[in-house]
C-alpha cells in the first residue's frame, strides 16, 4: 500500500454524481446541472472505456465531458487517473488539483490529489493535505496509513511508527502494518526495533507463522545463525511446508546439515506433509544419502509426485554412471512433464546422440525447431543430425544459421559435438576451413583436436597441409589406431588395418564414426569372427545408430 497505483485502484467507484447545491441561490447551480446533464452520456462512455484499459479511446470522451461540465469534480478525477496511467504527472496534477478545489470534503478526491502532489515531488504540501484529512477523517485508515508511508519517505520514521501503530488501532490489517514497521525499521538501519516489533506480536500470537517467518528473515539479515537455526525448526515445527523456512535451509544448508543430522534429514524426506518440490531440491543440494538410498528415495518421490525436476533428477543420476538410455528416458519424462522448459531439451537431444542419434534425434530435434523455432542450439543439433545422415550441405547451412544464434556462454559439450561435425561436413564437402580446424584444436585437448583432423583427412582424402601443424606423438587411444588403420588402408594393407582396429578394441569407448570406418572399409571377410562380437559391442553402445540398417 501507500503506492499511487493502489490509491487510484481505491478510487473505482463512480463519482459521476451531482453536487449538492450550494447556499448562494444564484443560477451557477442550475449551469451546472444542466452542464452536467449533457456531460453525463460522454462521460459514462469515457469511464466505461477507461476501466477497460483503452485509455487512449476514453481521452476522447473525458475531454468532451469536461467541456460541457468543467467544474465537475468527477471529471477532473477521472482526468488525473488518466495523466496517471499517460505518465503525464504534471497534468495529472492540474486535474487532481481542480477536483480538490470543487470538492475539498470527498476523501479520494483528496486522496487523489495527495498521490499527484507526491508523484511531483511536493511532499511538504501533500503532508498538509493529510494533515487536514486526519481531522476530517479520524478513524479512516486509509487517511493513517497514507500518513505513516508519507513520514516514511522523508526518512521521519518515529513519526511514521506512530501512524503505523494508530493504524493498528484503527482497524487496519494489523499482519501487513507489523510488516510496514519491521520494513520500515530496516530502511532505518534498525533491526534491534524491528526484531522488537516482532517478538511483541509473537508475545501475542505466538503460532502465527508470518511473524516467524519475519523474525527468520532479520536473524539472517543480522547473521545470527544459531537464532536463525531455532527460529527455522520453530517454523517447521509449525508447517513442514512452509516455504520461507525451506529457503532459508537450501541457501545455507551447511548450517542444518550440522545441526540435524542424516536422521534429522531422512525425517524430513519421509513426511509426507512435506511438498515434492522440497524434497528434490533437498536431493540436488543436500548429500546426505548413500547412493543406493538416494537412488530409492528418488524413485519412491517419482512414483508419488511425478515432476519435470524429479525427472531432471533421475536422468542426471543415469548420465553421471554412463547409462545413457536410461539418462534419454528420464529427460523424455521431464519434458512430458514440462514441455514448455526450453532447456530441458538441451541434456535430452545430447543423451540421444550419445546413443547414436539416428532417426530418433532427427525427429526430436525436428519436433523441437516447430516449437521454438530460430533457436541456435537446437539448429547446431539439426546440423549434427544432417551430418550423420550425410546431408552434408544441408547440415552446413544449419551450422551457419545456428552458431550466431547460440547463447553464450555457451555448453562446452554441445559445441564440441557440433563443430566435430562441422569439420566432418566441411571434410566431405572437399575444403575444410582454417577457422573450423582452429577452433577444433581449441575446444579439445591439442592432441585430439590434432587426431581428429587428421582422420578427417584420411576419410575424406584431403590434400597434404589441411593439419597445419604435425600430428603429437602421444595420440590417445583410440583415435591412435583409427589413424593407422586409414594410413593402412590408404596404402592398401588391409591386414595391418584389421589389426590396428583389434587394437583399438581394447578401448572403453570408440566412436560412432570409427566404428562405421571398421564395418564398412574392413567388412565381415576380412574381421572374420570378430565382426559379429564388435558389432554386437557397438550396437549396444549406440543402439539409435542408423549404420546397423545398412550393414549385412
Amino acid at each position: 500500500m501507500g503506492k499511487v497505483g493502489l490509491v487510484f485502484g481505491l478510487l473505482a467507484v463512480l463519482l459521476a454524481q451531482k453536487r449538492p447545491l450550494k447556499k448562494n441561490p444564484s443560477s451557477g447551480p442550475a449551469r451546472d446541472t444542466a452542464g452536467w446533464r449533457a456531460a453525463a452520456p460522454p462521460f459514462v462512455r469515457a469511464v466505461g472505456l477507461f476501466t477497460q484499459g483503452l485509455y487512449e479511446e476514453s481521452a476522447e470522451y473525458f475531454s468532451r465531458a469536461a467541456e460541457l461540465a468543467p467544474n465537475s469534480p468527477a471529471i477532473h478525477h477521472y482526468l488525473a487517473r488518466l495523466a496517471y496511467h499517460q505518465g503525464d504527472y504534471i497534468r495529472m496534477l492540474t486535474h487532481a488539483e481542480k477536483a480538490y478545489r470543487e470538492d475539498p470534503n470527498s476523501l479520494w478526491v483528496a486522496l487523489g490529489y495527495v498521490a499527484a502532489l507526491e508523484l511531483n515531488n511536493q511532499a511538504a504540501q501533500a503532508l498538509t493535505v493529510l494533515d487536514r484529512l486526519s481531522q476530517a477523517f479520524p478513524t479512516e485508515s486509509e487517511v493513517a496509513w497514507r500518513l505513516a508511508e508519507a513520514y516514511r519517505r522523508l526518512g521521519k520514521w518515529e513519526k511514521a511508527d506512530a501512524w503505523y501503530r494508530r493504524l493498528q488501532h484503527l482497524g487496519g490489517s494489523y499482519e501487513e502494518v507489523i510488516r510496514a514497521r519491521v520494513q520500515m525499521w530496516i530502511e532505518a538501519g534498525e533491526l534491534g526495533r524491528a526484531l522488537a516489533i516482532v517478538d511483541s506480536a509473537l508475545a501475542v500470537w505466538p503460532s502465527h507463522e508470518v511473524y516467524w517467518e519475519l523474525q527468520a528473515r532479520l536473524h539472517e539479515l543480522g547473521r545470527n545463525f544459531p537464532a536463525l537455526i531455532r527460529t527455522v525448526q520453530r517454523l517447521l515445527d509449525l508447517d513442514p511446508a512452509n516455504s520461507t523456512a525451506w529457503a532459508i535451509v537450501l541457501a545455507y544448508p551447511e548450517l542444518f546439515e550440522e545441526t540435524w543430522g542424516d536422521e534429522g534429514w531422512e525425517r524430513y524426506l519421509n513426511s509426507y506433509l512435506v511438498p515434492a518440490e522440497v524434497k528434490y531440491a533437498l536431493l540436488r543440494q543436500v548429500d546426505f544419502l548413500e547412493e543406493e538410498d538416494y537412488y530409492a528415495t528418488l524413485r519412491t518421490l517419482l512414483q508419488q509426485a511425478p515432476t519435470a525436476e524429479g525427472w531432471n533428477l533421475y536422468a542426471r543420476y543415469w548420465s553421471a554412471r554412463g547409462a545413457w538410455d536410461s539418462a534419454a528416458w528420464g529427460w523424455k519424462q521431464a519434458l512430458l512433464e514440462d514441455s514448455l522448459k526450453l532447456s530441458g531439451y538441451a541434456p535430452y537431444l545430447y543423451a540421444l546422440w550419445r546413443l547414436g542419434g539416428g532417426d530418433s534425434l532427427a525427429r526430436e530435434v525436428e519436433r523441437a525447431l516447430d516449437a521454438y523455432p530460430g533457436q541456435g542450439f537446437l539448429l547446431l543439433w539439426q546440423g549434427v543430425s544432417l551430418a550423420q545422415r550425410k546431408a552434408w550441405k544441408e547440415a552446413l547451412g544449419a551450422f551457419r544459421r545456428g552458431w550466431p544464434l547460440l547463447p553464450k556462454p555457451a555448453d562446452t559439450a554441445l559445441m564440441q559435438v557440433a563443430l566435430y561435425y562441422q569439420a566432418c561436413a566441411e571434410a566431405a564437402s572437399g575444403a575444410l576451413a582454417a577457422s573450423t580446424a582452429e577452433q577444433l584444436e581449441k575446444l579439445f585437448h591439442p592432441s585430439v583436436g590434432k587426431a581428429l583432423l587428421t582422420v578427417m583427412s584420411l576419410r575424406h582424402g584431403l590434400p597434404e597441409g589441411v593439419v597445419n601443424a604435425p600430428l603429437p606423438s602421444e595420440v590417445p587411444s583410440p583415435y591412435r589406431e583409427w589413424i593407422h588403420m586409414w594410413v593402412a588402408l590408404r596404402a592398401q594393407r588391409p591386414e595391418e588395418a584389421r589389426r590396428a582396429a583389434s587394437v583399438a578394441d581394447t578401448a572403453a569407448v570408440l566412436p560412432l564414426e570409427m566404428w562405421e570406418d571398421i564395418f564398412t572399409r574392413l567388412g565381415p571377410s576380412l574381421l572374420g569372427a570378430a565382426y559379429h562380437r564388435w558389432r554386437a559391442r557397438a550396437e549396444k553402445q549406440y543402439p539409435l545408430a542408423s549404420l546397423w540398417r545398412s550393414l549385412p
